[in-house]
Formats: structure tokens, C-alpha cells, sequence
């Protein structure tokens, strides 16, 4: 997989379901502009993660904060702590090597062979070969051959394959194991194929002109389409004058297909000896045997004399403004991004960290504000994120990413430099630097509270960095101690000169809209001009954004539960309130310190009436973007500020929820959010706005957004023109839109706790919690009547249709085969269903991917539903060269009839077993959440399936799976989408 360490703009998916991300769980590799933060996690901000580009020399700016006294004291010249549980060591050869012990989520490891090389290394003639060459590694080794490798990798679990199994970026290129330590000899053969990739890949002309296809079309999906137009001119603003210029590293389409034995070869000979790499070794297993088993393996391997020098040269600062401007007709929104390059800096002492934290709560505290004047709905903002990647080793990007109102494109501009120079003349609040440090000492405390759960990948990822990029290597408890002691001496002047050392350099600005009259992008020469006048702009004084200390609500007098049971089994406890509320309290040490929680209950947008659907298609949304009872938005931030909670409203066709989760110290916290969600919530005019100005630059652009013609065309063929069912509201809808429509809707189906179960998992005590649904649920109003949905699906049609669907520039190109069967399914059925798709996925990547070399990504899925009717829905989605979707649906067609034919064989049975049980042998909140939900809306799926699943898969044959096949992919009545760039 080549990594693009850049900038990536939402799938259409994002922007119409309105996904949020914790800042933990996001990559700082890439960035996405996050819609809209909910009702939600108040210490995570989302991390954000054509015309001519032109430069202008250097503004002049006003005198920077003078340095604090902090910066002298000795503790800042203090190295950072090594966490004492890894171990470190190095080979004769010079290979470095890594091993930690760790029983989170226990009987696996995590195997890492990092090569200190990527696409910046590569030669004028091997644009791309760093990328190909990892392709390479999983066609074979020495010891190895082709499909005997496929076989070992496949043992080790359900991730294979160089798409997941590795990466290449600019500086390195990273090959990753996962296995099960309970076999000895599993263990060996993991740190075996290893070994092989390291020195003894086989480089055959046979295999390099089957894989140049497979790179093509992965080239295709990431260099193609609106996302790359984006990342190209991003690439465009930043690395001009500096080495990575020029080696993206999935190269050409012209490089792949000359690529050739002999220059694979030479890179890596070049680059893949002792001296530049690293194994890593995470998991159940004990560390001295898996360093005796490491040394065992690589200490043979001779090192290379007179190696070949890298010698990066510094990273200079850009020196002068850079502008450029996309005016695409497939954006679907207007937007700025303002980033300021810097020299990447390593974590080595106590002031670097400082330093860092300083600067990611500045950046934080710019956006925080942006945030809020774009709450407020008065101005050209509709949202902003903070930017914080670490692009390259050499440099990173900080800045902050704006979405602007449809013709607001310069105000929006305007709106986010004039806030930077207003921190600039006046500093940082004393109220919203006090919110900051809370917020990080919050997120700060929740990490540490996780430590005995941290998971192997946890670490694992934390020693790649260090030895990669040189990012810390503290303990979780050193890595607390460290941050309480950096934010308990933390002034707001050390912010400000940490965000005045990023601001106070010219930055690069990329302005964005869509093809659109109405809307007017400014382009560089605008930007610039509003650059040069930034220190003559009068700016009026900001409003005190102080502090609010007010509760939430006050808390209400507990209604008890009229029942109280527990599973004997799993031994949860169940309450039944007045109410007609059932909550669920399962009492779980996965994830220390943490609560996860779903809500859910039937009727959806089933029980509502055709016009009034687009108001329940963006009234989650709205209320999401609004306050709670006396609170707007901005307000709710300061509230909360220093607690970790997270409330997400949604609706579905059948089914109306919330996902809600906390750490366990603000639990109380997260039960009033939810309340006050469920009786209180908001419509605020400023959510409403922003909500319908994005949706209608969306709908503007439908016409030329491939991935939204492409879901119609599916949704066509399954409804045909039935009103109740569309991707997104068209522009006669918006127009119509009725808010208070909207609120009556919200209120009717999350209003009524009998109409809503509620299950909670995590680390807390049932007692406490009962307590708390007592208060805060016990009291929801309810009928006492359980939600239903009305079934107003149509049956399928029983016929083959497909439809070709022409959009988008380029050549990127994919097919979609949908299947539909009434379909009555049984534990066994759901377990036979994963094996089922297991087996597919694999057949097709063997025979489309690997034989034919016709694409990079194809995968199938089934869903067995349950309602509005049971169903089994099945899909296989591959991307492609647009002239060659026919090959890849007749290859689709007659791999499906050969497996209803004759089944799976034994071998691909096997190893879907094999798979399949190392899938479920883990479990987490989520699961144990949903299996909660589940029991409660169908009593015939019991809680006891989550542990029943597994024992299932040994009652399952072949010929089972052989006749689910004929019943989940129904050839005879198929919907079958062929999308293509436009003519």
C-alpha cells in the first residue's frame, strides 16, 4: 500500500452520514475534514487531518511573545524517560531490534520489519519502486514460493496481502505480521517470512508483469479522482524545494508499467540490508525467547560494506507565502485550508515535548475559536479543525482547516487570518487557555487510566514511530507524569510563543469550491493581497469566552427499577423501569477507565410520512450541531471542557439510536448529556443553516459526484422511483425544509424511552450505574408502548439489471454486484454467512487480483437482516480499469456458479476456519454493546451467541457453505453498477 502522507477531503459517505472520529482514534498521517462535532467529544478536536500556484516573498509581521521563564528551567533539559518494558538491542550486522511484552488482548502478537527507505531514496529512473518492491514481498521468497507464501501468510489470520500487510511512504517502508502466540512454531514461521522479506525476495519478470496491473489500479485510486486534485495541489504548496518533491510514492502510471527486475533489484539491494532496518516484536509471548528467536534469525545476514549513504538535507522553511486555488466540479463544499510548514522536530527531552504540547494547544485553541464563530452562524464559517500531521520526517503541517458558507470563500479567508492576527496582538485568553489545558489533562488521564489495557498495536505503533521518526518511547505511566508535570507549569505565554513560532512564518494556503457561478474561490493574488494587509486590518476586541460553570441539569430524584435480574451466564444485569426503558449494565475490564453505550429502539424513518423524510434525514445532524437544553454549542464546549463524553444521535430506515461513550470518572456526566439529548435538545438557527447551506452546495454538485450517482444508481434499481427511498434530499426538498417539522420528528422517536433500550459496557460499577439509570433514565418520559416499524420495502425484483453510470474524470473505474433473496437466518446461517464471505474474498483475489491482475481492491459482504423483512443481502465491489469491468463481472459470475457448483475446496474451508476463529476469539465493548441490543430487539438472537459463534464454526461443512452460496448470491435476480469516467 503506498502511503500519501498528505491531505485527504471526505468520501461522499462522510459528508451524508456525518461520521465523527476521537482524536485517538484518527491517524495523524492523513487528514479528513470532519463534519461537525456533535454533541460530542469535548477534549478531541477532529484533527483534519484549477488555476496557477504562484509564491510571494516574505511578509514582514509584528514583534513575536517574548520567551517565558519556563524555558530555563533544568527540568526542560531533562531526557525523556524509556519505557523499561521494552527491550532494545542491536545485531553485530546493525539491525536493531525491539521486544515487548504485553497481555492486551493477550495470545497474540504484533511482528514489525521496518526498512529505514521509501520513495524519497529512489533514483530519477525508479519513480515508484519502492512501492512496487513491496507488492513484490508477497510474491514469493526463497524459502517461500508464490502461492506457498500466500498459504503461510493466510495461517496467520484474516489480514493478508500487501494492501494491509504493509505500506511504503516517503522515508520508509513498513511490513507488519498479526498471529496467535499460542503455537510455538506459528511464532517461528511468522519471524521466518520475516526474515525472508529482509534479504531473500525473489524478483521474477513473470511475477513484476503480473503485479504492474495490480499497482495500476491501486495507482488509479489514489492518484485519480477528486481526493488526489486535492492532494496534488496541497503536494504543490509544500514540497516544492525539498526532496520528497517529485517521489509520490505510488509513482506513475508510466513508471509501473516499465518497472522492471533489475531496477526492483537494485533498490533493494540498495536499501534493504542490516544497517537500515529494525524488527519489532509486540504480544503474549516471553520477551527473552522472542529476542533469542530474532537474534537467531537475522544475525547471519552480513552487513553491507561501503552501504550506500542517505544523507537528507534539512528541511528549509518556505520563506514565502504560497497560494493555489481548486475550483473542481466534483467538490462538494467551499473551504479553506491555511497550513504552516515546519522542521520536523524529534522528542527527546522534556522542553521538546513542551514545546510540541504548547504548540498542538495553540493550533487547538485558533481552531476552538474558529469553532465557535461558526457556531455562532454569524459569519462565512460553517466549521473548523485543527491541522497537526507529521507529513515527512523531515517537516509537519500545522494550520487549521475551514468549511465557509456557499460565496463566502474570501470572507471565510479573511475570517481565519484576522484570527490569527487578533492572537497575535492580543494572546491567548486566560478562560480558553484554562479550557485547553483541562481538555488535555482529561485526554491525558483517560490514556493513562488505559494503561492495563493497552493493546498490542498500541505499542507497537509507538515503537515504530520512535525508531522511525523519533517520537517518545514513555510508559504510559511515564508519559502521564511527564504531561501533569508540563501542564502544571504551563503558562499562557508559552502557547502563545509556541504558536507564534508556527504563525509567524508565511504560510500556504489552498482556497476550494466546487464549479458552481454562485460560488467565487478566491485565488492567490486575493490571497496574497489579504495577507499583505493583515497589520493594518482594525480588528474590534473578542467577547471573554469565560468559563461556564453551571451542572448540566440539576439531578433528578431516582425512579427505581420495578425489575432487576442477572445473566447467570455473563452475569449482566438487566433493568426495567416504569418507563418502559430497559437498560443493560455489562460490567467489562477490556478497556480500563472507558464506557461505550448504545441506544436503540424500532420505527426509524419507516413510521415517517413521505414528506416530512428529508427533515428526518438531517435532524440528527442538526441536533448534533446545537447545544442541549440552556447550552448552545459553544457554551456546551466550556461546560464541558475537561471531561470526556460523546453523544451521537442517528436514524435508519427501521431503527432510531444513539452511540454514546465516557470515560468512567465523567459517566454521571454522560448520562446527563443523554438525557437532556433525549428532552431538551436543540434545533439552534445557526445548526440549521449551516446543515442546509452544505447540502446545498452538495446537492449542486450532484450531478458530477461519482461515488453519490453511483449509490443512486444501486438505490434506483432496487426502488425505482419510490419516493421514500433517495441518497440525499434534491434541491426541491431543501427548499421545502421545515424545522419545526424536523424537531417534531426528533421528538417523536427520541422521546419515548419505551421506544429505546440502553445498553452500557465498560469499566465501572454496577451499583454506582444503576443508580444513574435510576436518575437519569428511570425519569425519561415513556408510554409504555415498544417502538415497531412498518415494512414499506418493495420485494426485489427477481431479474438481472445493469446499469452503467458515467461520472468523473480520469480513469478510475469500479463494478458492484448486488444480491437480494429472502432469507430466514439461523446462528449457524450467521456463522456459515462470515465463513462464506471469508471464502469469496479470497477466491476473487486469487483469480481477479492475482491471476488476472485486473484490480487492486475487491471484497465481498453479506448481511443476513432482520428487518423490515429477513433478508440475505450480499455485495462484491471492485475497482478496475474502466475498459475491463466486463472481464472482472464475467470472472465475478463464473467464480460464484463454480462455488455453488462445487463448493469450496478444502483447503480455502480450512483456512476460512482457521480465520474465522482467530476473528472471534476477540471481543470488545462494541460487540458486547450490540449483542446487548440485539437480545433485546430479537429474543430469539440471545447474548450467548457472541461466545456460542465459535464452537458454531465446527458443526459447519463444506457443503453447507456450498448451499448458502446459491441462497445469498442468487445470480438469476442481480443489480449489477458499472461506474466509468464520463465521455
Amino acid at each position: 500500500m503506498a502511503r500519501r502522507e498528505g491531505l485527504d477531503r471526505p468520501a461522499l459517505d462522510t459528508i451524508i452520514t456525518y461520521r465523527f472520529t476521537r482524536e485517538d482514534e484518527m491517524s495523524r498521517e492523513k487528514l479528513g475534514r470532519c463534519a461537525a462535532l456533535l454533541l460530542a467529544t469535548v477534549v478531541a478536536s477532529c484533527t483534519t487531518s484549477s488555476g496557477p500556484t504562484t509564491t510571494i516573498s516574505e511578509l514582514t509581521s509584528s514583534a513575536p511573545p517574548q520567551a517565558t521563564t519556563t524555558t530555563d528551567d533544568p527540568i526542560l533539559a531533562l531526557a525523556l524517560p524509556i519505557d523499561p518494558d521494552v527491550i532494545r538491542g542491536e545485531l553485530e550486522n546493525g539491525l536493531t531490534y525491539f521486544v515487548r511484552e504485553n497481555d492486551s488482548p493477550g495470545g497474540r502478537a504484533e511482528l514489525r520489519l521496518l526498512v529505514d527507505a521509501g520513495s524519497v531514496q529512489e533514483d530519477p529512473d525508479q519513480a515508484g519502486m519502492a512501492h512496487f518492491l513491496e507488492h513484490m514481498m508477497f510474491n514469493g521468497t526463497e524459502k517461500f514460493p508464490r502461492n506457498e507464501l500466500i498459504d503461510v501468510l493466510e495461517s496467520f489470520g484474516p489480514r493478508f496481502g500487501p494492501d494491509i500487510n504493509a505500506f511504503t511512504s516517503y522515508d520508509e517502508t513498513v511490513y507488519e505480521l498479526g498471529l496467535t502466540t499460542e503455537d510455538t512454531a506459528l511464532i517461528q514461521l511468522g519471524i521466518d517470512v520475516l526474515r525472508e522479506w529482509a534479504t531473500r525476495a525473489t524478483l521474477t519478470e513473470d511475477d513484476v508483469v503480473a503485479e504492474r496491473g495490480v499497482i495500476v489500479d491501486e495507482w488509479r485510486t489514489r492518484a485519480q479522482g477528486f481526493d488526489a486534485r486535492v492532494n496534488e495541489k496541497i503536494e504543490g504548496l509544500v514540497l516544492p524545494g525539498t526532496v520528497y518533491d517529485g517521489h509520490d510514492p505510488i509513482g506513475t502510471a508510466e513508471s509501473i508499467e516499465a518497472t522492471s527486475p533489475a531496477e526492483l533489484g537494485r533498490f533493494y539491494t540498495d536499501w534493504y540490508h542490516p544497517q537500515r532496518m529494525a524488527v519489532v516484536a509486540v504480544g503474549d509471548f516471553d520477551a527473552t525467547e522472542m529476542e533469542a528467536m530474532i537474534e537467531s534469525a537475522f544475525s547471519d545476514i552480513p552487513a553491507v560494506q561501503d552501504a550506500r549513504a542517505w544523507d537528507a538535507p534539512p528541511y528549509e522553511v518556505p520563506t514565502e507565502a504560497r497560494a493555489a486555488t481548486l475550483v473542481d466540479e466534483e467538490a462538494t463544499m467551499a473551504g479553506v485550508t491555511v497550513l504552516w510548514p515546519t522542521r520536523a522536530q524529534v522528542s527527546e527531552t522534556v522542553g521538546d515535548y513542551q514545546r510540541a504540547l504548547a504548540a498542538s494547544l495553540g493550533v487547538g485553541i485558533l481552531a476552538d475559536r474558529l469553532s465557535d464563530d461558526a457556531s455562532a452562524g454569524e459569519g462565512p464559517l460553517l466549521g473548523a479543525t485543527a491541522v497537526d500531521v507529521g507529513w515527512t520526517r523531515a517537516f509537519s503541517v500545522e494550520g487549521v482547516d475551514v468549511e465557509v458558507r456557499a460565496g463566502s470563500a474570501d470572507e471565510g479567508l479573511v475570517a481565519v487570518l484576522n484570527e490569527v492576527e487578533r492572537i497575535r496582538r492580543d494572546g491567548i485568553g486566560e478562560a480558553e487557555f484554562d479550557r485547553a489545558l483541562a481538555a488535555h489533562a482529561s485526554f491525558s488521564r483517560q490514556i493513562y487510566e488505559q494503561r492495563e489495557s493497552a493493546q498490542d498495536l498500541q505499542f507497537t505503533d509507538q515503537i515504530v514511530g520512535f525508531h522511525l521518526t523519533g517520537t517518545d518511547l514513555m510508559s504510559p505511566g511515564q508519559r502521564f507524569d511527564v504531561e501533569s508535570g508540563i501542564l502544571a507549569r504551563l503558562t499562557t505565554e508559552d502557547v502563545e510563543t509556541a504558536l507564534w513560532d508556527i504563525v509567524n512564518r508565511p504560510p500556504v494556503v489552498l482556497a476550494l469550491g466546487p464549479d458552481d457561478p454562485g460560488i467565487e474561490v478566491p485565488g492567490p493574488e486575493r490571497v496574497f493581497e489579504i495577507l499583505a494587509g493583515l497589520h493594518e486590518v482594525e480588528l474590534e476586541d473578542r467577547p471573554n469566552a469565560n468559563a461556564v460553570d453551571a451542572e448540566l441539569m440539576a439531578s433528578p430524584e431516582p425512579v427505581l427499577p420495578e425489575r432487576t435480574s442477572v445473566d447467570p451466564r455473563f452475569e449482566f444485569t438487566t433493568l426495567e423501569f416504569g418507563n418502559g426503558a430497559t437498560v443493560y449494565l455489562w460490567e467489562s475490564g477490556i478497556a480500563t477507565g472507558s464506557v461505550f453505550g448504545l441506544v436503540e429502539g424500532f420505527g426509524g424513518s419507516s413510521v415517517i410520512s413521505v414528506q416530512d423524510l428529508p427533515e428526518a434525514f438531517l435532524m440528527t445532524e442538526i441536533v448534533g450541531r446545537s447545544g442541549v437544553g440552556e447550552f448552545d454549542l459553544p457554551s456546551l464546549r466550556r461546560a464541558l471542557a475537561g471531561r470526556i463524553v460523546g453523544v451521537l444521535p442517528w436514524i435508519t430506515e427501521t431503527r432510531q439510536g444513539l452511540e454514546v461513550d465516557s470515560s468512567s470518572e465523567d459517566v454521571e456526566t454522560l448520562f446527563q448529556l443523554l438525557h437532556l439529548t433525549l428532552t431538551e435538545s436543540r434545533f439552534d438557527p445557526s445548526a440549521v443553516d449551516a446543515v442546509l447551506d452544505e447540502m446545498t452546495t452538495l446537492n449542486a454538485s450532484r450531478g458530477d459526484l461519482p461515488d453519490l450517482l453511483f449509490e443512486e444508481a444501486i438505490s434506483n434499481a432496487y426502488y425505482g422511483d419510490d419516493p421514500r427511498y433517495f441518497v440525499i434530499p434534491d434541491a426541491e426538498q431543501l427548499s421545502d425544509f421545515d424545522v419545526t417539522v424536523a424537531e417534531r420528528l426528533f421528538a417523536d422517536r427520541f422521546g419515548d424511552a419505551s421506544r429505546l433500550a440502553f445498553a452500557f459496557v465498560g469499566d465501572f460499577d454496577t451499583a454506582e450505574m444503576t443508580q444513574l439509570a435510576s436518575r437519569y433514565i428511570g425519569t425519561l418520559p415513556g408510554s409504555g408502548v415498544p417502538g415497531q416499524f412498518v415494512d414499506n420495502q418493495p420485494l426485489p425484483i427477481r431479474e438481472v439489471q445493469v446499469a452503467t453510470v458515467e461520472a468523473g474524470t480520469g480513469v478510475q473505474g469500479q463494478i458492484g454486484m448486488f444480491f437480494t433473496n429472502e432469507f430466514e437466518a439461523t446462528l449457524v446461517d450467521r456463522v456459515a454467512a462470515r465463513l462464506l464471505e471469508l471464502i469469496v474474498t479470497a477466491r476473487l483475489r486469487e483469480r481477479i487480483r492475482e491471476g488476472l491482475s485486473a484490480t487492486y481492491s475487491i471484497s465481498a459482504l453479506i448481511d443476513l437482516q432482520r428487518d423490515p423483512d429477513p433478508f440475505a443481502e450480499a455485495s462484491i465491489v471492485s475497482s478496475g480499469d474502466p475498459t475491463g469491468l466486463e472481464e472482472i463481472s464475467t470472472e465475478i459470475l463464473a467464480d460464484l456458479e463454480s462455488l455453488q457448483t462445487d463448493g469450496p475446496t478444502r483447503a480455502e474451508f480450512a483456512t476460512a476456519v482457521e480465520q474465522l476463529k482467530d476473528e472471534l476469539e476477540l471481543v470488545d465493548n462494541r460487540l458486547l454493546a450490540t449483542a446487548l441490543i440485539t437480545a433485546h430487539l430479537y429474543p430469539d438472537q440471545p447474548v450467548s451467541e457472541v461466545a456460542d459463534a465459535y464452537s458454531t464454526i465446527d458443526e459447519i461443512t463444506p457443503e453447507q457453505v456450498r448451499q448458502l452460496t446459491g441462497a445469498v448470491f442468487d445470480l438469476a435476480q442481480r443489480i449489477e453498477v458499472r461506474q466509468v469516467p464520463r465521455s
